[in-house]
């Protein structure tokens, strides 16, 4: 026994000088470029063809000159781009960082295919920096799964000149509910018929418009722990009762939404106010330039709090990833304030950092400013739910059904809450 671990020692020993010139050898490789360099795939399905060139031609090489990693970078469009990721998950290959849209994060956790992010942002003070709706869309039970890029906030959007031609004053928009419906009825036209030619509000049943007024009365789409459907509660039933007495008994808007001419019922004129996105500013410079500053912009009239709707796009990591360090530089690299304004600026997005708000139109145009502020106060998506999307169409479906008089309020959202936890958590 004592000669055999004399041997093993002196083996030990031989082993531990070889793997000593090794290391060393290897370190010199590094230090030479000789060896082999890291490389992660990353998949970008959120992107104008203006700024391709800038992914491709500047911001990938700047990556790789700073960094050392090497990437495969693969520009998509969003159709097909979940199927696409599933089915590259499935079979081991997953991108090592990828973007994704607003209402799918439950669904990619609760499956298991992102990691979360804690590791590094638990001590990076970048992250103060975002909107505190953009950090909080990201977080299930206590983790954070993704990191901002893009805010698709749905302020109050307003016509100033219908508002001056209707006697209102088009500097002061409404700030909770009886003002809005008190202008509403004020910019709402008819024609001789008694039909709705110009809606005051841009009424519809559609889920992120309901959600909006969901927020606002208190209430939310599921429960904090994410395992319960709440689109039942008696916040929800006010919330879409008001809006229901808006189309049937004060008539201020169509049920549908105000109809689409070539462009949103807010750019038309085809309505006087809306909760709508940030898109509809570089529409009205098209389609109306010499008035296009009478599309003003607000913080949502509420009711208990002023929430807007809230899309985040964000970066996440693959729980496949064998290079999880490397993914975290790209994520960090491309969301420096300068890189995320000139994406924001190319894509027409706005950045979910203030400190990205740095240039042309974001410093040129207050009405940005005044939707970043909105974020700020918008009740996030909750990403702790499979299938989200689902719970907001039957949301969707019910008003729509109230709208048209075939159900009442509070059955209707009864009916929507028991089909959509049916299909959320198999009707537990």
């Amino acid at each position: 026994m004592v000669a055999s671990d004399c041997s093993r020692k002196l083996r030990v020993a031989r082993y531990g000088l070889r793997f000593r010139v090794a290391v060393a050898l290897l370190l010199c490789l590094v230090c030479t470029g000789i060896a082999t360099a890291q490389r992660i795939t990353v998949m970008v399905p959120d992107v104008q063809d203006a700024a391709r060139p800038y992914y491709t031609d500047v911001l990938v090489p700047a990556f790789e000159e700073e960094t050392g990693i090497e990437v495969e970078l693969i520009l998509m469009s969003w159709a097909g781009f979940i199927d696409q990721f599933v089915a590259l998950h499935a079979a081991g290959q997953a991108p090592d960082v990828a973007q994704l849209g607003g209402a799918d994060l439950g669904t990619f956790v609760l499956n298991g295919l992102i990691r979360p992010l804690n590791e590094w942002t638990d001590g990076w003070e970048g992250l103060s920096d975002f909107s505190p709706a953009a950090v909080a869309d990201g977080m299930v039970d206590g983790k954070l799964y993704s990191i901002a890029y893009r805010l698709d906030q749905r302020p109050l959007m307003y016509r100033a000149d219908l508002f001056e031609e209707s006697g209102l004053d088009g500097r002061q928009p409404p700030t909770d509910w009886d003002e809005l419906l008190d202008f509403a009825k004020k910019l709402v036209r008819y024609d001789d018929a008694g039909e709705i030619v110009r809606a005051g509000f841009n009424t519809a049943s559609a889920g992120d418009l309901v959600s909006i007024f969901v927020f606002q009365n208190g209430g939310r789409l599921v429960s904090p722990d994410g395992t319960r459907i709440t689109i039942n509660s008696p916040e929800a039933v006010g919330a879409v009762q008001f809006l229901a007495d808006m189309v049937l008994e004060h008539r201020v808007g169509w049920p549908g939404g105000a109809p689409w001419e070539g462009a949103h019922g807010i750019v038309t004129g085809r309505t006087a106010m809306a909760y709508t996105g940030d898109w509809n500013l570089g529409a009205m410079a098209e389609w109306d330039p010499d008035n296009a500053h009478a599309l003003q912009v607000a913080i949502p009239a509420g009711n208990v709090n002023n929430s807007g709707f809230l899309y985040v796009n964000k970066w996440i990591m693959s729980s496949q990833t064998q290079n999880p360090e490397a993914a975290w530089k790209w994520i960090e690299f491309v969301s420096r304030p300068e890189i995320m304004y000139e994406l924001s600026r190319l894509n027409s997005f706005l950045p979910p950092r203030r400190s990205a708000l740095i240039g042309s139109p974001f410093t040129d145009d207050p009405r940005w400013g005044v939707i970043f502020a909105s974020s700020e106060q918008t009740i996030p998506l909750p990403g702790n739910v499979y299938n989200l999307a689902r719970v907001m169409t039957h949301l969707s479906q019910a008003t729509a059904k109230v709208f048209n008089r075939e159900e009442p309020v509070t059955t209707a959202l009864e009916n929507a809450a028991q089909q959509a936890a049916i299909e959320v958590f198999g009707g537990n």
